[in-house]
């Protein structure tokens, strides 16, 4: 049981990395690329953040509620 709570934490922080990075790449690229300009990628940054940082969140919670 403590194994696959283990897994489980180990696929979600690194789903949420992943995700945070691939996030970064996309925000970048449009950027370099100009198709958004300085402030949208701002905006785009600080909200992408923002949803990585309350996933983190709800993993550790979860994570904390199933010990």
């Amino acid at each position: 049981m403590n194994r696959f709570k283990t897994l489980g934490l180990t696929c979600g922080l690194s789903g949420a990395g992943i995700g945070s990075f691939l996030s970064y790449l996309a925000i970048t690229e449009s950027l370099s690329s100009t198709v958004i300009t300085a402030q949208q990628a701002g905006m785009y940054s600080a909200i992408s953040a923002t949803i990585f940082g309350i996933s983190l969140a709800f993993i550790g919670i979860i994570y904390n509620k199933q010990n």
